[in-house]
């Protein structure tokens, strides 16, 4: 591996982690500590990790998370077109520019949960569909993909104790059909990890795989 000395940067190239699940599966928390873990292992990292998310922080983005909020009853096309522009908006701002620059960015939600989340089996456009929209655009995929397993009405206890405002899609009925619709959708070489476990014991699981992977470029 190069030394920083010669590339100005740990890794050789950049490396895509993105962390899908459903809601109240603990992607968030679980991300800062993998970042800890990682620093912890290999400090020299410390300039090269950059942490995403999506709905981004950008003007699409905030305007999909107040409606989310609110509730707003939008038309699923209308959602859809929504998330893909800020999909499009954080790929060419921040994801391929990064990867250019050598980054290890992990990513909470990508286009695995746009196509869960929307995807209706009974009426179209399915997961399936929406999953394969998202890679005729171009949008590069993950070079780890981390699914964080847990029953839906777990989850849904979780969100309930920790959050005093449940958001519109934050029912049983629909954290399992965005369940199900994940597991129609995520590739073989998807990482599933069980997040009944212990949230540290599985950062250090996930570190030990991205540290592989940078060992390995």
């Amino acid at each position: 591996m190069e030394g920083p000395e010669q590339s100005g940067n740990v890794l050789k190239e950049g490396l895509f982690c993105v962390f899908e699940g459903i809601d109240g599966s603990g992607k968030t928390t679980l991300i800062q500590k993998v970042r800890e873990e990682l620093l912890n292992q290999m400090p020299e990292l410390s300039d090269s990790i950059l942490l995403l998310r999506e709905p981004t922080s950008g003007k699409t983005g905030q305007k999909i998370r107040a409606f989310l909020q609110a509730g707003n009853n939008l038309q699923r096309s209308e959602w859809i077109d929504l998330f893909m522009l800020d999909r499009e908006e954080n790929v060419n701002s921040s994801i391929k520019p990064e990867l250019k620059n050598k980054k290890l960015i992990l990513q909470d939600r990508y286009f695995y949960s746009t196509a869960a989340y929307q995807g209706d089996e009974t009426e179209p456009p399915g997961a399936q569909e929406i999953l394969e929209e998202s890679l005729k655009r171009g949008f590069p995929e993950p070079s780890l993909l981390f699914f964080l397993d847990i029953p839906p009405e777990v989850a849904l206890e979780r969100i309930t104790k920790s959050r005093e405002q449940m958001e519109s899609f934050e029912t049983l009925a629909q954290q399992e059909k965005f369940y199900k619709n994940f597991l129609r959708i995520l590739p073989e070489e998807c990482i599933f990890l069980d997040a009944m476990e212990n949230s540290d014991e599985i950062a250090f699981e996930i570190s030990k795989i991205i540290l592989g992977a940078i060992e390995d470029q």
